[in-house]
């Protein structure tokens, strides 16, 4: 007895189509991002004398990899929605990729924010401190 995949109705297609779409816009700033992040990490590696310089360039940094990494996998996320609209037969495979590739974006996210969080929190503290 073979299992018949379940395929997606032309109107679902189409609100996918938008959802990979609306991935692909998201990436391009991701990658702006990353460019960003790269040149202000080098900058305050190489040009600051600030004690927070250090701080700040592996901030950016993590910054840069994760945004390059979520950027990679948002492109890759919609690609499987453009192959549940495309292709036939196989769109329950297509769509568990698609989850697999969001997780990991979701994840991937939670380090440099909580790197970040944590950053400004220092800094507001040392804010306070009077040395």
């Amino acid at each position: 007895m073979s299992v018949q995949e379940y395929e997606f109705s032309s109107s679902e297609n189409i609100t996918i189509a938008q959802l990979a779409s609306s991935l692909k816009a998201f990436s391009a700033p991701l990658f702006g991002l990353a460019i960003v992040s790269l040149l202000g990490s080098v900058y305050f590696k190489l040009m600051t004398v600030s004690p927070w310089g250090g701080a700040v360039s592996l901030l950016l940094g993590l910054v840069t990899l994760t945004a390059l990494a979520t950027g990679t996998l948002a492109v890759t996320a919609g690609n499987d929605l453009v192959q549940i609209v495309k292709t036939e037969g196989s769109d329950i495979t297509h769509l568990m990729k698609f989850f697999s590739r969001v997780q990991r974006m979701l994840m991937l996210s939670l380090p440099p924010v909580l790197a970040f969080l944590c950053l400004n929190l220092a800094l507001l503290l040392t804010s306070f401190v009077q040395i």
